[in-house]
């Protein structure tokens, strides 16, 4: 009798009847007790990255957000949102993600309020622009404009790449083009959409781990591992903290990974994601500017001789092909305003740190690309601008 009661049950327990409504309630504990209750949502946005990437990446969901349609979209990493972001913070506790002073230039320079939308991202490489680009044409969100600010970084880092980047797992969890299929059967898209398939399903597992790790933390008052324990100990001891020299040598050890050894394969993968974007804006009309940004000689430093010319050479090319609009802020032998004005790019004064541009550098690039934008031609009709205003600004302080 006993014996044929535990067959019973053993049947039980394995049968669909048991087994799926099982995991739909472990999936509803995992995910909305787990998950809602016991988990930090950064953490779940994020999805074990850094709370640095998931600010940094905020610009994804902020963008896709919004009911406005962009005029101008500045694009690229870190290295156009930190001075924009610092600048804003001058006048704005709160300063979100805005151009204002971006704007500002312009309007002194063309007479007309033009909304600058920065998508800067954290660890961007160009394969995310190329990304998001296609993101906000599917969601009808196009820009009339496109200023896409790039450093040979964004083509060779050995760190990130299009499996792992932050950019493909925020566009991930905003599933703002999480198509069930490529766009086309190009190399490109096809990786894309595979990379964005995968990392769509390493979040679910994520989360799902997660979340249950956090509720047996909250039940049984144990934390989750020695790291944990550890930094419970150590919650009231005095902070480290952390001089400007330290910063800077974490910053150059930072960049020696990134560049070397030198990676001719990534700078290829990645000019080709360039050049797609620069062929899709081509069909949809959108006019292009590329901008190399400056950094510190130290940087510069860094990266192997070959590397650094293959990148010029083939960004130049690129443009070239699509008849974009491009400017070196750090081409030193070039005669053009933007290269005199690039000189003036004080490695001690105009940075924060070894890339990244302070206030100072930051007003100072903004006025270059206002003063660009300003007299050019391609801009100028897109939005109807009067240059002779902009030649009026020129003698602008720098």
């Amino acid at each position: 009798m006993f014996v044929d009661f535990a067959k019973s049950l053993k049947r039980f327990f394995g049968s669909t009847l048991f087994l799926v409504p099982a995991f739909l309630l472990g999936t509803y504990v995992c995910f909305f007790y787990g998950g809602h209750r016991c988990t930090d949502m950064n953490e779940l946005i994020a999805m074990g990255l850094p709370s640095t990437t998931v600010k940094y990446t905020q610009t994804i969901p902020e963008f896709f957000s919004s009911k406005t349609k962009p005029q101008v979209l500045l694009m690229g990493s870190s290295l156009v949102l930190s001075p924009a972001q610092m600048i804003e913070r001058v006048t704005n506790p709160n300063p979100g993600y805005a151009c204002t002073y971006f704007e500002d230039g312009l309007k002194k320079r063309t007479g007309k309020d033009i909304k600058v939308t920065n998508v800067g991202v954290m660890a961007g490489m160009t394969c995310d622009q190329y990304s998001i680009l296609k993101a906000a044409l599917a969601a009808g969100k196009k820009p009339d404009y496109i200023i896409f600010g790039m450093a040979p970084r964004d083509f060779t880092d050995n760190i990130t790449t299009v499996e792992n980047s932050p950019t493909q797992q925020m566009l991930a969890y905003c599933r703002s083009n999480a198509n069930l299929w490529p766009e086309s059967l190009k190399a490109n898209d096809v990786e894309l959409c595979y990379n964005l398939h995968k990392v769509t399903y390493n979040r679910l597992l994520k989360q799902l781990r997660n979340s249950g790790v956090q509720l047996s933390c909250r039940v049984s008052g144990h934390p989750a591992d020695l790291k944990a324990a550890e930094s419970l100990k150590n919650d009231a001891a005095v902070p480290i903290f952390r001089t400007t020299k330290m910063v800077l040598k974490e910053d150059i050890d930072k960049f020696r990974r990134l560049y070397n050894p030198p990676n001719f394969t990534r700078l290829k993968e990645q000019i080709a994601y360039l050049n797609d974007m620069l062929q899709l804006c081509q069909k949809e009309k959108i006019p292009v500017l590329l901008v190399n940004m400056p950094i510190t000689q130290d940087v510069y430093r860094l990266i192997d001789p070959a590397l650094l010319q293959a990148y010029q050479r083939e960004v130049r090319a690129v443009a070239n092909r699509y008849h974009s609009a491009y400017i070196d802020l750090d081409d030193e032998n070039s005669s053009s305003p933007e290269a005199v004005i690039s000189k003036s790019f004080d490695d001690d004064r105009d940075f924060n740190d070894c890339v990244h541009l302070n206030i100072v550098g930051g007003k100072r690039f903004f006025n270059v690309m206002a003063d660009h934008l300003g007299s050019d031609d391609t801009f100028s009709r897109t939005f109807q601008t009067n240059q002779a205003l902009a030649k009026k600004s020129q003698e602008l302080v720098y």
